[in-house]
């Protein structure tokens, strides 16, 4: 996440866009964005994981990202997209994994303010979702419950501070972000901290 030029996140790989006139700062890899909770967030687009079908998956998904939150409200959305939401409630941090008929669901309290999180969320349609943070796992689900909610498939936007609604009830993420990479296949399958065998890598 090197630098913002006018509405767009420099990236040599994919059109990001940015809303609400966010900066950059130092992060842990180069420059990081910061979100300031105030209707600013970033829009990767449409169809980022999976190419917008996560069923399509057979090996699964990763998806990592840094973060280091500034304020934790309940309700404040990090990620959210159509397959995935990462939220903040309840004092815990969320992920969620939705097909049209299963939902995942993974937390863990193990979130602090002022300090850097390596977040990942890896889910199998098999093996379920499994949430790691700092490298370490906090939490698994390997059955989905049955989903009856809202799906709408490849029509929401890759959102990262922002959730895919009118944001009536939802909050602005304030955090700052970095390196955010996604890869089609599941965690044991890769080594993600020695290689990067990603095929999207949003912000690096």
């Amino acid at each position: 996440m090197d630098r913002i030029r006018g509405d767009t996140l420099v990236n040599p790989n994919h059109v990001i866009y940015v809303s609400g006139n966010p900066h950059t700062q130092t992060g842990l890899i180069g420059n990081a964005v910061n979100l300031n909770g105030r209707n600013q967030y970033i829009d990767a687009g449409q169809d980022v994981i999976c190419g917008g079908n996560i069923q399509t998956c057979a090996k699964g998904f990763t998806l990592r990202f840094k973060m280091k939150p500034n304020q934790l409200q309940d309700n404040t959305y990090f990620i959210s997209s159509h397959p995935v939401d990462v939220y903040y409630q309840n004092n815990r941090l969320v992920a969620e994994v939705r097909t049209p008929t299963t939902v995942w669901r993974t937390s863990t309290p193990n979130l602090r303010r002022d300090a850097w999180h390596q977040v990942d969320v890896s889910w199998h349609p098999v093996d379920g979702l499994a949430m790691y943070v700092n490298s370490q796992q906090v939490d698994r689900q390997t059955v989905g419950l049955s989903y009856d909610g809202q799906y709408d498939d490849g029509t929401k936007h890759f959102y990262i501070g922002r959730a895919n609604t009118d944001m009536i009830r939802e909050r602005f993420a304030n955090a700052v972000f970095d390196d955010l990479q996604i890869w089609e296949a599941k965690r044991d399958y890769l080594i993600p901290d020695l290689i990067d065998p990603g095929t999207v890598s949003l912000c690096p």
